[in-house]
């Protein structure tokens, strides 16, 4: 499946990030670095902090630089039991928020309203994202 950026929300985010806090301000300095002497919860917070933090400057930085091209894909592996997984670290469709948020299905496809079975399949979708869980059995009686 073919992704690309998607520039309406990559510029939304980077333009309105100090209000809404998408990301760690790459600025930003965490009050225990400043620290001499850290407990081991502290260095616990500060590490994951700072984990964090990478993590999504990375992730803004791939954005930007795959931000002009109209689509790229993902090398994913498949286990024994049939899960795909992405095998790229830090931008990709198994990632974080921002990284899910930043990425678009590059060739869409159109939904006709004559095709009662895409519309089904996509209101079984709908349901199920919102955690309602809709059988297919009793909506796709066709298939």
């Amino acid at each position: 499946v073919a992704f690309k950026i998607n520039e309406d929300v990559f510029d939304f985010i980077l333009s309105n990030n100090d209000k809404y806090s998408f990301f760690t301000n790459p600025n930003y300095i965490h009050p225990l670095t400043l620290k001499a002497k850290l407990t081991l919860s502290e260095r616990r917070e500060l590490e994951s902090f700072n984990s964090r933090k990478h993590l999504e400057l990375n992730i803004i930085g791939l954005a930007t630089i795959f931000r002009g091209v109209p689509c790229f894909y993902f090398p994913v592996r498949l286990d024994y039991r049939g899960r795909l997984y992405c095998t790229t670290e830090y931008l990709n469709y198994q990632g974080i928020d921002l990284a899910k948020g930043l990425l678009l299905f590059s060739r869409g496809e159109i939904v006709n309203l004559s095709d009662q079975t895409a519309i089904n399949y996509l209101k079984i979708f709908g349901a199920n994202s919102f955690g309602n869980k809709l059988e297919k059995n009793k909506y796709l009686k066709n298939i």
